[in-house]
């Protein structure tokens, strides 16, 4: 049996009308072997590699394929740079859910704006448009910035302006609140992307790991509610300090390890 190259390349157009193909991803088997091969090693060790897969069966009979335990998810979830990354994921998907579920009763409070629900449900737009801008701005400043900077400053930011809209009463509170959005949007794309850095094999498994993390969008909203009616709207923000401050700690740690390799 064959797999081809092994490769998944893009044609990229050139102006002098020649064109150029750029590799994008690359094949592996279920056991997490990489498809292509080089030849650096000389034509021999490529030989006895495939007659070591053809003598264990693994050309003829799938069940012969061994699973690497590397990239079992129990396995996975021993790793720090991965429950770091689904803790990342959960606590933000949180605080970001939380703010834009109790957004509305809180712009009708009287020391806040005391404005209908129906005009509050306008500044929830403003709140999510402010995210879709954020993730515009996010993209131009990797130009400039690396990911690890750029989440730090916009979870710094996200805890001023909760703790801002806590602190502070009127439209003013409000104003504080509402601008976390434009810090959201940037979360989650750079917590993926700095978690799965360095991966191969296992990036797909990671992948799901980080995407069953949303959940926290449920758990986290479900703990502030709970707060909010022991002790208040601006109580349960508290909660969002705190997952923000996760990561703060997340990015903090993975530009560490950055300078530090």
């Amino acid at each position: 049996r064959t797999f081809g190259k092994g490769l998944v390349q893009k044609p990229i157009q050139l102006p002098d009308g020649t064109q150029v193909r750029i590799t994008t991803s690359k094949y592996y088997t279920p056991s997490g072997r990489c498809i292509q091969k080089p030849y650096e090693n000389g034509s021999m060790a490529y030989r006895e590699e495939k007659y070591s897969r053809f003598k264990s069966g693994e050309s003829f009979n799938k069940d012969s394929i061994k699973n690497n335990k590397d990239e079992e998810y129990l396995t996975l979830l021993k790793k720090r740079k991965v429950y770091l990354g689904m803790g990342a994921i959960f606590f933000y998907v949180g605080a970001e859910v939380t703010i834009g579920s109790l957004l509305i009763n809180y712009m009708r409070r009287e020391d806040v704006l005391a404005i209908e629900a129906s005009d509050a449900s306008a500044l929830v737009a403003v709140y999510w448009g402010l995210a879709m801008l954020g993730r515009f701005a996010g993209v131009a400043a990797l130009k400039w910035f690396s990911p690890e900077k750029i989440l730090m400053l916009a979870s710094a930011m996200a805890i001023f302006l909760v703790a801002s809209a806590i602190i502070f009463t009127g439209p003013l509170s409000a104003i504080a609140l509402i601008s976390v959005g434009f810090f959201n949007s940037v979360h989650f794309p750079l917590i993926f992307s700095t978690t799965l850095r360095g991966r191969d094999a296992s990036a797909p498994k990671i992948s799901a790991l980080l995407c069953m993390s949303i959940c926290g969008g449920a758990i986290i909203t479900l703990i502030a509610g709970s707060l909010a009616d022991i002790a208040g709207l601006k109580s349960a923000f508290l909660v969002c300090i705190l997952c923000y401050g996760y990561c703060l700690y997340f990015s903090y740690y993975h530009r560490n390890q950055l300078q530090q390799s």
